[in-house]
């Protein structure tokens, strides 16, 4: 499964849960982004497709950013993590259409076993790990649509 983590330089939980999810994952299936430009490239990056994007909110002016370029988050399975007594953000933070919303300051196993789930849910739809390609749908090619 390949994992987008956002979080900036300056978000003090970023740091901890990228560790904490490192333990779970591989490093080499996440990607980091820490500034909005990079999360913005690598989504509109056709040979890097992620099937869940965690994003690491710090304040309100962040998920404002963030909301603004939301359309590239349309198609992936977003995990949000507001900042704690991001309680007023909740309701905001809801027009990313979240997969799962927390807390910086909840209990990470919750998040850990959300992407586990996710996890095994991308294999399930894909044994192989890998994207379906024409090729591996239709081995003989007289079978392929035209």
């Amino acid at each position: 499964m390949k994992v987008l983590l956002y979080a900036t330089a300056e978000n003090p939980y970023g740091k901890r849960l990228c560790e904490l999810i490192s333990q779970e994952f591989s490093m080499d299936s996440m990607t980091l982004a820490d500034t909005l430009e990079q999360l913005v490239v690598v989504l509109k990056s056709p040979a890097f497709r992620p099937d869940c994007v965690l994003l690491m909110v710090a304040d309100s002016a962040e998920l404002s950013r963030l909301l603004s370029v939301r359309m590239f988050l349309h198609d992936v399975q977003i995990i949000l993590a507001l900042p704690p007594a991001g309680d007023d953000l909740a309701v905001e933070a809801h027009l990313l259409r979240p997969r799962f919303l927390t807390f910086a300051d909840s209990d990470p196993d919750d998040l850990i076993a959300v992407l586990r789930r996710l996890r095994i849910r991308t294999q399930s739809r894909n044994p192989c790990g890998a994207l379906a390609t024409e090729s591996a749908l239709f081995p003989d090619p007289t079978q392929r649509p035209s």
